[in-house]
């Protein structure tokens, strides 16, 4: 099966080229987005994510949106205030995720229903757990200076409790 190829828009290339002149810390209004795409704000949501995605992917640059401005081209600090948002929304779902999952009846789903249920259920505990705000400041103690991620076996090791021997 042939891989499906993907072109950007005419509207998402332009507002690639525009975002990919724009200096961290400067702001692209949705006036001028509109300006280049000649689209109404209504229609620009899906090429802005496009070029935005595509400006991260292939520029690094990252950008953020400025409520009833447009969007700005982050700094490193901001970028990492951004993922601590993330992790506080992924949270969220995944509470939520799971309050929903524990109203379905486990007793009249099939045995691999129940299996999907469960595997489910512990995949988001496990997320819920790990993005709370004390969790994430565990593993920011654990890096080591200079050291951009801590492995994900190093990360699990410290959520894991030790089991007292068997005598």
């Amino acid at each position: 099966m042939p891989k499906p190829s993907f072109r950007m828009s005419v509207e998402s290339r332009l507002l690639l080229q525009e975002l990919k002149k724009i200096e961290v810390g400067e702001i692209i209004t949705y006036g001028r987005m509109r300006d280049i795409t000649s689209l109404p704000l209504s229609k620009l949501r899906a090429p802005l994510r496009t070029a935005t995605i595509r400006a991260m992917r292939d520029h690094d640059m990252v950008f953020g949106c400025v409520r009833n401005e447009g969007f700005r081209r982050l700094n490193d600090a901001e970028i990492v205030e951004d993922g601590a948002a993330n992790a506080k929304s992924v949270r969220r779902k995944a509470l939520r995720a799971l309050e929903r999952q524990a109203k379905a009846d486990f007793e009249n789903l099939t045995r691999l229903q129940q299996a999907a249920a469960s595997a489910q259920a512990s995949i988001l505990g496990t997320v819920a757990m790990m993005t709370q705000p004390r969790s994430l400041q565990k593993v920011a103690d654990a890096v080591a200076e200079g050291v951009r991620e801590l492995p994900v076996a190093a990360t699990l090791s410290m959520f894991i409790k030790k089991q007292p021997e068997a005598r």
